[in-house]
């Protein structure tokens, strides 16, 4: 079964700096989403989204993926499970 990554922080308002955005830029290209969400009456919701992206080379420096939200229940890269939280360090 797949750890629960749980962020205590979600709501807290986080930005991008633009020499990030601008590193990143410079090696993601084809970026596309696919992403079903669940949207019963009450305050939260649930879904999936699938990330698919192609880096031009290997990222210098860590790099992450810009995601809001209490709790992800199935994280994978390439199909394969993350189990590691060290992937979810605050930014």
């Amino acid at each position: 079964m797949a750890k629960v990554f749980e962020d205590p922080n979600y709501e807290a308002n986080r930005y991008i700096a633009k020499a990030t955005a601008v590193f990143r830029k410079a090696i993601v290209a084809d970026v596309s989403y696919k992403v079903t969400l669940a949207l019963p009456k009450g305050d939260n919701y649930f879904g999936s989204y699938v990330l698919d992206f192609t880096l031009s080379a290997l990222p210098s420096k860590q790099m992450w993926i810009d995601h809001r939200g209490l709790k992800i229940a199935n994280y994978q890269i390439n199909g394969v499970a993350v189990e590691d939280e060290s992937v979810f360090l605050d930014h």
